[in-house]
């Protein structure tokens, strides 16, 4: 790992970067903490009220990719 990659992770690890994505407040934290990394990143702000307001369509679309997703992981590594 490069050692801003170890940087990254150890943010990660200390602040619960992980965690923090289980709740709609921790992802309006994430959106407004991304939002002075990059200028097109701000256009995230306040997108926790789409969250909000599409929760369900958003779970059952999560609910068909997710399992794509790892079926495609263990395409690329099988011990996935």
């Amino acid at each position: 790992m490069t050692p801003e990659l170890r940087e990254i992770i150890s943010r990660m690890r200390s602040e619960d970067w992980l965690g923090t994505y289980g709740t709609i407040e921790g992802f309006a934290l994430t959106f407004r903490r991304i939002r002075n990394r990059r200028d097109f990143l701000k256009i995230f702000v306040g997108s926790e009220e789409d969250l909000t307001n599409n929760y369900h369509s958003t779970g059952k679309a999560f609910q068909a990719f997710y399992p794509e997703t790892l079926e495609f992981a263990r395409f690329q590594d099988p011990e996935i």
